[in-house]
């Protein structure tokens, strides 16, 4: 998957995410886990 890292795009292999994570999801990272983000998703769609 590619993401976006403080403006600079980075490659992550998808098995680092939970498996309902959608394409334009806002995620955070924290520490070794990567949660979604609905609420702040929501207000960028």
């Amino acid at each position: 998957m590619v993401v976006e890292i403080n403006g600079k795009t980075r490659e992550l292999s998808k098995s680092l995410f939970p498996p309902e994570i959608e394409i334009g999801n806002v995620v955070e990272i924290v520490g070794n886990k990567i949660i979604v983000l609905k609420e702040e998703t929501e207000k960028t769609s």
